[in-house]
């Protein structure tokens, strides 16, 4: 969703003061359509900058992909592939895998694969992925599909600008689950409705499904992301401890230090009682002999 589409719908949510005038948690690039999450207001973005900024975050992406891409044991393929800045193109995003001459600012990038589907787009072979990015950098699903052979279909940057035939670049972004304590249920999850059907595209035609979506998921089990969640959670309890702990003894300190200076008080106030009562004897000691007529002194004076 645009940034124009975004404040028609949400315009009561615009800010004029931002950049973008709305708080953005991560990006989309410009021709994938699917989940986005927009924060309400600064602490919204803070905890979902630090959901993304600590891979406490699940992305899901349909993608439809030139060729039929072969599904590896188990329907899984793990493309672990570096990637970095294309230097020597034309185009200031493009980014290719660190074995191309001119690639810089290389990082490391991890996406795991799926085949659902054979079929053809416009009558070639095709296959529907779902592309599971164990990582978050630019582009990093468009360069592992053209790295394996399987260019994503209308992709206009990886195709040298050749594939202008499609009405738009074949990526989708699914589902989208942050993790976070600030949710009732731990976590905020959303999909978005999946626009690589025959209803929605004709030109798509499935002929073999390889697996379904949701058998997938559930052969998964815990995601990294979840991990990471569950992870933290642990480290957050730990702390809560360690701190309670800190109070406590902070605390019985000064109940201690409370107890000392009651203590010291007491004989503070004992010693100046016994002080009062010397000097109340020795007034009444000397004025007893002022007043005897009948003391020594006086009496070798007579």
């Amino acid at each position: 969703m645009s940034e124009k589409r975004l404040k028609i719908l949400y315009k009561n949510l615009a800010n004029p003061s931002l950049g973008h005038l709305f708080r953005f948690a991560h990006r989309l690039d410009y021709s994938t359509s699917g989940c986005l999450c927009v924060c309400f207001n600064k602490e919204a973005a803070a905890e979902a900058a630090k959901a993304f900024g600590n891979n406490r975050v699940t992305k899901h992406y349909l993608a439809l992909v030139r060729g039929h891409v072969t599904p590896g044991e188990g329907n899984s393929r793990t493309i672990d592939i570096c990637i970095g800045k294309d230097t020597l193109s034309d185009n200031p995003y493009k980014q290719c895998e660190a074995s191309k001459p001119g690639c810089v600012d290389v990082k490391k990038s991890l996406t795991e694969l799926h085949v659902l589907e054979h079929g053809t787009y416009e009558g070639l072979p095709a296959s529907k992925l779902l592309l599971r990015p164990q990582t978050g950098r630019m582009h990093q699903l468009r360069v592992h599909c053209d790295y394996i052979g399987h260019r994503i279909i209308g992709d206009f940057t990886y195709s040298n600008r050749e594939d202008v035939s499609p009405f738009r670049m074949m990526l989708h972004a699914y589902s989208l689950t942050i993790y976070t304590v600030k949710s009732t249920d731990g976590a905020i999850h959303t999909t978005a409705e999946d626009p690589f059907t025959s209803t929605c595209d004709p030109k798509w035609t499935p002929v073999d499904i390889i697996a379904k979506y949701n058998d997938i998921i559930k052969s998964l089990g815990k995601d990294k992301a979840l991990l990471n969640y569950e992870d933290y959670l642990e480290t957050r309890e730990k702390q809560r401890i360690a701190r309670e702990k800190h109070y406590e003894k902070k605390k019985a300190k000064l109940e201690q230090v409370a107890r000392q200076s009651v203590s010291l008080k007491n004989i503070s106030r004992d010693d100046d009682n016994k002080l009062n009562s010397c000097e109340l004897s020795h007034g009444s000691h000397d004025r007893t002999v002022l007043e005897n007529p009948k003391s020594k002194r006086s009496g070798s004076l007579s």
